[in-house]
């Protein structure tokens, strides 16, 4: 149901990554329009990328991981079919990886609305030790921007049993497992969003499965810190139960107010 212009963007932003070895996977999640299929059809038959169909609608964390495994390269990047990678996206990621002695990262976003206009940014916890220590209580890190190696996707994934929270749950389990996590300031991703996208994070189903992941996250925190965490961190979730022009206002200052991008 993505729109077709919103995709051929994103399509669009990866082949013309300034990082030349580059394998691009399109993992079609259920039936497509004609207009999808021709042009899929047509980069297929260029050797532009690769598609690997499900006839069949099978969800966001299904559709992730059938590329995932799917994927040859040493490193993989998560992309939406909506957003837009900047042309240094791929080269600037491995880069940070490697100078920090990482092994997945994501980036601070530019948020764009349905014109291409951008409407505010979206920044993360930048270091290792910061990660950790807030991860009961925020997503660490923007899966838009998501990169890291092959090894960590592929064995973890993304848990198919959640319809939401499945990146942040991955994020969690990818600390409890011993891999190193961190965040670039520089903004290599225009993630779309709207008052849809919005909407979609509000609600009991997504206040329940937000909760039970901070919890899980608590681990990575000393001890004595715990038992204020088992407190707060439910906290944080109430905002999802709020309506929807209070949560889009919370949602974006929030993440101002915690984060220094200099």
């Amino acid at each position: 149901r993505d729109d077709f212009n919103f995709f051929c963007q994103a399509v669009d932003s990866l082949l013309n990554q300034s990082y030349p070895n580059l394998e691009v996977i399109v993992v079609s999640d259920g039936p497509l329009t004609d207009a999808a299929l021709m042009f899929l059809e047509n980069l297929v038959r260029d050797k532009k990328l690769t598609w690997v169909k499900s006839l069949e609608n099978v969800g966001v964390a299904k559709a992730r991981n059938i590329g995932i495994q799917a994927a040859t390269g040493d490193f993989i990047a998560i992309m939406d079919a909506d957003d837009i990678s900047v042309p240094q996206r791929i080269e600037e990621q491995l880069r940070f990886l490697l100078e920090t002695d990482s092994d997945l990262t994501s980036s601070f976003v530019k948020i764009i609305d349905n014109n291409g206009i951008v409407t505010g940014e979206r920044w993360v916890p930048q270091s290792p030790a910061a990660i950790k220590w807030l991860s009961p209580f925020i997503c660490p890190l923007n899966n838009p921007s998501a990169f890291g190696r092959a090894q960590i996707f592929k064995e973890l994934g993304y848990n198919e049993m959640l319809s939401v929270s499945e990146d942040y749950d991955l994020w969690v389990r990818a600390m409890k497992a011993g891999w190193r996590l961190a965040n670039n300031s520089q903004k290599v991703v225009l993630y779309r969003q709207d008052k849809e996208s919005l909407d979609k994070r509000r609600g009991l189903r997504y206040f329940f499965s937000d909760v039970q992941t901070k919890w899980r996250a608590l681990s990575l925190i000393p001890l004595y810190i715990r038992p204020v965490g088992y407190l707060l961190s439910p906290l944080s979730c109430v905002v999802r139960l709020l309506p929807g022009g209070v949560f889009a206002v919370i949602y974006s200052v929030r993440r101002h107010s915690l984060f220094n991008a200099n």
